[in-house]
């Protein structure tokens, strides 16, 4: 294939899903207005002043010590 056959292939390409994503857009518009809901008042749920937080989140062993393995195996 040349180049401009390809250039025209990518050019259908392009506009095609550029279509769907309007049209996808469209649709979704609908039905966010059909069913009644309003983006512009979105509750966001904040915590109190007074919430304690957990503590920092450590990293997983993701590999077991085998000294560690050997030792509850023999504890056993």
């Amino acid at each position: 294939m040349n180049n401009k056959a390809k250039l025209m292939i990518s050019g259908v390409i392009f506009l095609s899903l550029f279509v769907c994503a309007v049209f996808a857009h469209q649709v979704n518009e609908r039905m966010i207005h059909e069913r009644g809901y309003d983006l512009d008042t979105v509750d966001i749920q904040q915590l109190e002043e007074n919430t304690p937080f957990t503590a920092p989140i450590r990293s997983r062993k993701y590999f077991r010590d085998t000294n560690e393995l050997r030792r509850s195996l023999i504890e056993e």
